[in-house]
């Protein structure tokens, strides 16, 4: 007997840590030789003023200007923005198979993810995992769900 729910159900996933893996270190050295701090830890800088930008209420260059304690701008902003993307580009193998599984069940699939705007939409247009779900809801006000954009007036 399959147990399985009928097509249909939504799923909801989270990005950080769950269709993307745990930054490597790798990636925490080049963020950090960048910003001249080490910021790997749960109590840098990197992490103050998280919240806030991720939800939309600080801009990139208020965000890293928080992080760096100067201003920041220009080839500076777009390399740390770059690398922070970088930070949690690698993806969940074992979730990806799951999300290919529900998608070929029928499922409709959503993400819900604190991303920045920007990263949201960088991966948007650069990762493949967003096909699994093109609308989702970041708290920046990225939207992607499995239901194409105009069946639901989303943009």
């Amino acid at each position: 007997m399959n147990t399985f729910p009928a097509s249909g159900t939504w799923y909801l996933f989270d990005y950080g840590r769950v269709i993307s893996t745990e930054p490597l270190a790798e990636d925490w050295d080049a963020l950090g030789e960048a910003a001249g701090l080490d910021l790997r830890s749960p109590s840098s800088s990197y992490w103050a003023a998280r919240l806030e930008y991720d939800g939309g209420g600080l801009s990139p260059a208020e965000y890293w200007a928080s992080v760096l304690g100067r201003a920041v701008g220009g080839d500076d902003l777009d390399r740390l923005e770059e690398l922070d993307a970088r930070l949690w580009s690698r993806l969940n193998p074992r979730t990806l198979e799951v999300l290919d599984f529900l998608a070929a069940q029928g499922a409709h699939l959503a993400l819900l993810s604190n991303m920045p705007e920007g990263m949201s939409h960088r991966y948007e247009s650069e990762a493949a995992w967003p096909g699994f779900s093109p609308p989702a809801t970041s708290a920046a006000g990225c939207a992607w769900s499995s239901r194409s954009r105009r069946s639901t007036g989303m943009s």
